[in-house]
């Protein structure tokens, strides 16, 4: 499948089964899709008296199936 989402989606692999822990993917500081997600943080950021937080880390959440399930049957 083509869904980045769903559980056969080769970079979901190991993610679905394990533990809670497991299901969040760090994504790395050099990839284009780390700085696409920075990007659309600041540019989204509407407080105009508080200054954009500082990005350490983004992590991409890995849904379980039982919980993915509905939402694909939905779209």
């Amino acid at each position: 499948m083509n869904d980045e989402f769903c559980s056969q989606h080769y970079d979901n692999c190991g993610f679905f089964g394990t533990g809670a822990s497991d299901r969040f993917k760090l994504i790395e500081k050099e990839s284009a899709e780390y700085h696409q997600v920075k990007k659309l943080l600041k540019s989204g950021w509407k407080h105009r008296k508080k200054n954009t937080p500082v990005v350490h880390a983004i992590y991409k959440v890995m849904w379980p199936l039982h919980m993915l399930d509905p939402y694909l049957k939905y779209r």
